[in-house]
């Protein structure tokens, strides 16, 4: 697990793993919301976004985690941060 003091959020596990790879601190930059389920296109994922409009996504269902680039739509409302304070399911 890492914390960044900037925003107050932490990365852990396979998001973690996803933003230390080379380049992905510069291009993601530190979370804006701790891991937390939302609910997209009616599956439930664990989801954490980031200032720079990406998020990242896991399916606890399967399968790898995707780096998704939010459009206008999904970026320009303020979400319910007090939702993303709570962490989702583990992930690999």
């Amino acid at each position: 697990m890492r914390y960044f003091p900037e925003t107050g959020f932490t990365l852990q596990r396979g998001f973690l793993s996803y933003w230390s790879q080379p380049g992905m601190d510069k291009k993601l930059g530190p979370p804006v919301t701790d891991e937390f389920v939302q609910v997209i296109n009616a599956v439930s994922l664990v989801v954490q976004y980031f200032p720079t409009g990406f998020r990242l996504q896991w399916n606890p269902a399967g399968g790898p985690v995707p780096l998704v680039t939010l459009a206008d739509k999904d970026w320009n409302h303020e979400p319910p941060y007090d939702a993303r304070r709570t962490s989702g399911t583990p992930h690999a």
